[in-house]
């Protein structure tokens, strides 16, 4: 496509001379504003060059925020109830916190007790399993092997 060009002094093309492609400047948006199909078409590439330069501008807040959408949920399954876990949970959400996740915008926490009843770690795992963790936290051997054995394959 050919574009016309300015009006220009010493050494620039007179006016309504037109410069072949390759040697158009790739910001070119001017034009004499004159009835015409050329006149139409700069127009028009000059709308689509705005348009794509509001749309890349918005482009990197539209994928952070797509990235900070997604609420993790974290499953934490221990012998001892939350009451008597408090010191050690508060520790962890202190880190994710110091972290960037904030419980209840990005993150939720599920936590099952077995209220140091051992035989109700299997029924506690897969109930954590059934409700789709993005992790599962474990503390003791007790937890770490019950959970092992509801994941493995035998």
């Amino acid at each position: 496509m050919n574009l016309p060009t300015r009006k220009g002094g010493e050494g620039e093309e007179a006016e309504g001379e037109v410069r072949p492609h390759g040697e158009a400047h790739p910001l070119v948006l001017y034009c004499r504003l004159e009835q015409g199909p050329l006149a139409r078409e700069v127009l028009m590439r000059r709308r689509e060059f705005i348009a794509l330069i509001v749309a890349s501008a918005a482009w990197p807040s539209t994928l952070q925020a797509q990235s900070v959408s997604k609420l993790w949920r974290i499953g934490v399954l221990d012998t001892a109830s939350a009451e008597l876990n408090k010191q050690n949970l508060d520790a962890f959400k202190n880190r994710l916190r110091e972290l960037g996740y904030t419980e209840g915008q990005n993150f939720i926490m599920v936590y099952r007790s077995a209220d140091g009843r051992n035989e109700r770690l299997p029924a506690l795992v897969s109930e954590l399993i059934g409700l789709q963790p993005d992790v599962i936290v474990v503390r003791g051997t007790r937890e770490v092997l019950t959970l092992k054995n509801a994941t493995t394959a035998p």
